[in-house]
């Protein structure tokens, strides 16, 4: 052949390569990026280390829990010691649903897994804002809403009680608040699980 015809016969296969060569690194970028994705996570770290024993604890907890969801729900915490129990007030951010029976077991985990770590005897009073009645002396009904305590665990190494205020539910909504006794009953069959409705007190 002549000369000009190998060069065209060169630069043909030049060619071809170099598109297989862009075309495997096309395969490669799109084959790693879903790797890296994969291997990425959200940590949600609520505490920080303290000198408090309690507030220690808590991050110990945070720390190496940190998929757990219940964590995000968490607005602000207090702690207070008491004869019998280290009482932990968790008051829980607004988009908290106290109805909702998948956002009282994402708390329940996260006080479990404090509990899991704590060596003494613990409460824990999760409280969220309410909508509350209160009838007047004079017979008028006032609404209002207020801060209270919704969902109390409490216990040691003999045993873990589960509390549920089902506020302002019964008795038009009993049979959903059993289903939520039993949701938590079997989500958690270490516990013992109770319900009330305390809106009859205010």
């Amino acid at each position: 052949m002549p000369i000009w015809a190998w060069l065209v016969v060169a630069f043909v296969v030049v060619g071809g390569l170099s598109s297989l060569g862009q075309e495997s690194q096309t395969e490669d970028s799109s084959v790693e990026e879903p790797i890296d994705q994969a291997t990425s996570t959200t940590v949600w770290l609520q505490y920080q280390p303290s000198d408090d024993p309690i507030e220690n604890l808590l991050w110990m907890a945070n720390s190496e829990t940190p998929d757990l969801e219940g964590w995000k729900l968490i607005e602000s915490t207090f702690t207070d010691d008491d004869i019998l129990f280290d009482d932990i007030r968790i008051d829980v951010v607004d988009t908290v649903d106290y109805k909702s029976f998948e956002d009282t077991r994402k708390l329940v985990e996260v006080t479990l897994a404090i509990m899991e770590r704590v060596k003494s005897p613990v409460q824990f009073d999760i409280r969220t804002e309410v909508e509350s009645l209160e009838v007047k002396p004079d017979g008028s009904i006032e609404s209002g809403v207020t801060r209270r305590e919704w969902i109390e665990v409490f216990g040691d190494d003999n045993g873990i009680t589960i509390h549920v205020d089902v506020y302002g539910h019964r008795p038009a909504e009993d049979d959903r608040m059993e289903e939520l006794q039993r949701v938590l009953e079997s989500e958690f069959p270490e516990a013992l699980v109770t319900l009330s409705d305390t809106s009859a007190f205010d």
